[in-house]
C-alpha cells in the first residue's frame, strides 16, 4: 500500500470527519485560498496509487464502511474532489 503524507492524512481526519459538508466546504476554501494549495496533487496521488480503501477511509474519517463498500467510497472520494478540485477532472477518470 502506497504511503500519503501526515499532512493529507491529517486534512483529512480533520476536514473529512464523518463527511459533513461543512467540513468539507471548509476545506475547499483552505484549498482555494492558498493555506492547503498542495491538497489537491497529494489527494490526486493518493487515489492513483490506490490508497484509499473502505476500511482506510473508515479510519481517516470516523465513516463505517464495509470491504466491500466500494461504491460509496468512490462517491465520498469524488465529493472532495469536487469541493477542492472544481476545474480539474476527477483523476481516476483521467
Amino acid at each position: 500500500m502506497a504511503v500519503i503524507s501526515d499532512r493529507l492524512q491529517k486534512s483529512i481526519e480533520a476536514y473529512c470527519h464523518a463527511m459533513d459538508d461543512d467540513g468539507i466546504d471548509d476545506l475547499a476554501r483552505v484549498v482555494s485560498n492558498g493555506s492547503a494549495a498542495w491538497f489537491p496533487d497529494e489527494f490526486s496521488e493518493a487515489l492513483r496509487e490506490g490508497y484509499f480503501t473502505p476500511r482506510e477511509w473508515e479510519r481517516l474519517t470516523n465513516v463505517a464502511m464495509d470491504d466491500d463498500d466500494d461504491e460509496e467510497l468512490d462517491q465520498y472520494l469524488r465529493l472532495v474532489w469536487s469541493k477542492v478540485a472544481r476545474d480539474r477532472p476527477y483523476p481516476l477518470d483521467a
